[in-house]
């Protein structure tokens, strides 16, 4: 699903280029917009829709053309010595004439590394050709301060162009959904992933119909003992338990999940479908095209399409139900593998109402541990909450609270509470969401990183573009 392209990324590469002070000072001197703002503009002016990686490669050419006009134009001038009006390159040889005349050889020799001005154009012309095949910017010419004004304007917008696509390709494989993971509340609310990993589910003998459905199910229950009244329920359909050994969901099946979501198209709303590549969930999650990995992806599919869970709380008499998948369809086009994963209703629910958890990409790649990869998203929703709430940045968080976002299996509270520590000294040491935190016993006292005002627009207003699609689809359905 298209986005618009966030605040972020422009923030990131504006950062990016002014580490370089030539281009800092040239921007300074020669353009008046925030550099943020006039990124932002030039981006979706030459990229927009189109795909990246092939509109970049298109502004490589067109930057290396230019080179090529500026150094040949120069050499030219410079063999010819007869036109009118010289260029850098023939005034530059006849200022050194004028210096080899007054000069001792020793002298010039020192000042200029060559005997005579011919070898010392030759090294200037050869400084030139050096510049022109490498991947330096246009900005770095040697005679690019005597450009016109508008040269050196479009010249630094080719750069920047360039300079923004790279970092999408290199960071984000090309694609601005890749920027931004969004997951829906429901997976975030619940402890749907194992801290210790895919644990083999000890499945109940008995299967249990669920509702009114057809199937059956085998059931695991995960119960904290310090949380009365609630459980955790995987259910497992009885079939595919049967044929198979089935684990709990880990942190990879967590991130094929969060993959998955980001190949959603108009299908998510108008058909409940998401057609998934599973090329580019391999190459994201495993980094890495071997076959194995290829029916890995797949088979964790098929897993998550044959689970559904439901949260239990027998003290207040409440129960919530959710699955992933209702169905799954696997698929060869042209040799490229595909799945059509039919979505549940509380995934479309969530995402048709915008009731989900939004994180920048690149910062969930610091983490080594599989808890801080999950428990990131739960307490960015309660960081988000507080800051649409008005309310403090600091917050205590009970250890039951952790239980019921992720599952702790250990029979020891130290062991689970000594995880949860290393977790969130992790996200604090990357200098993400946690400024700090402290334990008080069973309680966890967290200070939030303040929200930023880039944060604001990319996370907590609603994806544009989805909005709109929906409330498109919801009209269209009404007039029937």
């Amino acid at each position: 699903m298209m986005q618009k392209m966030a605040r972020y990324f422009f923030r990131m590469t504006a950062d990016e280029i002014r580490k370089d002070k030539v281009f800092s000072g040239l921007y300074s001197r020669h353009m008046e917009d925030d550099l943020e703002k006039h990124m932002e503009r030039i981006y979706h002016k030459e990229y927009g829709l189109r795909q990246v990686a092939e509109r970049l490669r298109y502004n490589k050419r067109k930057r290396n053309q230019q080179k090529k006009r500026w150094v040949e134009a120069l050499v030219e001038d410079y063999e010819n010595q007869y036109s009118k009006k010289p260029k850098e390159l023939q005034k530059y040889y006849q200022s050194l004439l004028i210096q080899f005349q007054i000069e001792k050889v020793e002298d010039f020799k020192i000042q200029y590394g060559a005997e005579t001005p011919e070898d010392a154009v030759k090294m200037r012309i050869q400084k030139l050709y050096d510049w022109m095949n490498s991947s330096a910017p246009l900005y770095h010419f040697y005679y690019f301060a005597h450009k016109t004004s508008k040269q050196i304007e479009s010249a630094l917008d080719l750069d920047m162009l360039i300079s923004m696509g790279q970092y999408l390709v290199n960071n984000y494989d090309g694609n601005p959904n890749n920027i931004i993971e969004e997951i829906p509340n429901f997976a975030v609310s619940n402890p749907i992933v194992n801290s210790k990993g895919g644990k083999l589910l000890n499945l109940s003998d008995s299967p249990t119909p669920l509702n009114d459905a057809e199937d059956v199910y085998k059931t695991h229950n995960y119960k904290p003992e310090e949380i009365e009244g609630y459980t955790f329920q995987t259910l497992v359909k009885e079939e595919y338990a049967i044929e198979n050994a089935v684990r709990d969901l880990d942190e990879t099946d967590f991130k094929i999940f969060r993959s998955i979501l980001k190949q959603r198209d108009s299908r998510f709303l108008t058909e409940r479908m998401i057609e998934v590549n599973i090329n580019e969930i391999v190459k994201e999650v495993y980094k890495s095209d071997n076959k194995k990995n290829y029916e890995a992806v797949e088979k964790r599919i098929i897993k998550m399409a044959n689970m559904y869970f439901n949260t239990i709380n027998s003290t207040t008499n409440e129960k919530f139900g959710f699955n992933f998948f209702n169905a799954y369809r696997l698929k060869y086009v042209n040799g490229v593998r595909f799945a059509n994963l039919f979505i549940s209703e509380p995934l479309y629910e969530d995402y048709a109402k915008l009731q989900v958890v939004r994180f920048y990409s690149n910062k969930l790649d610091t983490f080594k541990s599989s808890v801080s990869n999950v428990l990131v998203f739960a307490l960015q929703k309660d960081r988000i909450f507080l800051f649409n709430n008005k309310q403090s940045n600091t917050k205590e968080f009970s250890y039951s609270y952790f239980l019921m976002k992720m599952q702790f299996p250990s029979r020891t509270k130290d062991e689970n509470r000594k995880t949860i520590e290393e977790s969130l000294q992790e996200i604090c040491d990357a200098g993400i969401l946690i400024e700090s935190f402290k334990r008080d016993g069973d309680i966890f006292i967290i200070t939030f990183l303040p929200v930023t005002e880039y944060e604001v627009e990319d996370l907590l207003n609603p994806s544009i573009d989805m909005t709109n699609q929906f409330l498109e689809f919801k009209e269209t359905k009404d007039t029937f």
